[in-house]
């Protein structure tokens, strides 16, 4: 494990091939980690390891959120100072991998759990998929480092109740890795059905 502050070790808490953009709207590149560094906007979990949770907070005084919300400081604060909208992110001390989204197993659970308990206190955008983030190096942003050392997920999770933690009745609801695994998984079951549909169906054909 990395003893060295987070602010200090940013780059080995990335993927080695991150997408990174400076204009959304013209889509995603993938770069190197080390050219990746230098855009707005980086990928900060590998697609099949979550190591960091982030939330979009889209109102004034964002950056001040985790306080109003009873919540542990994050690891990096990255703010825009045109309207002070920001995204907050914590770091694990260990990834939790998803081998695959159906496994389901505890980490993963544990995951999506605090992922969605914090989205609620925070008041954070729903729609937001954390799948890239503001670059807290980036000149555009204006950067803290409350936290310097990564958090367990059971730290995080002492300020949540069963009730922030709770599974939404929707899939609409849901909110970054459980709304992609959530989805993942529904449209793989419907690919299943259409491919022993076809399957069904070409054997009756040819007999």
């Amino acid at each position: 494990m990395n003893s060295e502050p987070i602010y200090a070790s940013y780059s080995s808490y990335l993927p080695r091939r991150p997408y990174c953009a400076d204009d959304l709207d013209k889509g995603l590149l993938i770069r190197s980690r080390r050219r990746a560094m230098q855009f707005e906007h980086i990928q900060h979990n590998d697609p099949l390891e979550f190591r960091w949770l982030f939330f979009d907070i889209d109102r004034k005084h964002a950056a001040l959120s985790w306080e109003e919300a009873g919540l542990q400081a994050p690891n990096v604060i990255i703010e825009n100072s045109d309207n002070g909208h920001a995204h907050l992110g914590y770091v694990l001390r260990s990834p939790v991998t998803a081998l695959t989204c159906n496994g389901r197993d505890h980490p993963l659970d544990y995951y999506e759990a605090v992922e969605r308990g914090f989205g609620r206190r925070l008041d954070a955008d729903p729609a937001y998929s954390a799948l890239i983030a503001k670059n807290p190096l980036h000149k555009k942003w204006r950067t803290s480092w409350p936290a310097g050392m990564p958090y367990n997920l059971g730290d995080l999770a002492k300020d949540l109740t069963r009730d922030d933690m709770r599974r939404p009745r929707h899939t609409e609801n849901l909110v970054g890795v459980g709304r992609n695994c959530t989805i993942f998984d529904e449209l793989r079951e419907i690919a299943y059905r259409e491919v022993n549909g076809f399957k069904r169906e070409r054997r009756s054909a040819e007999t």
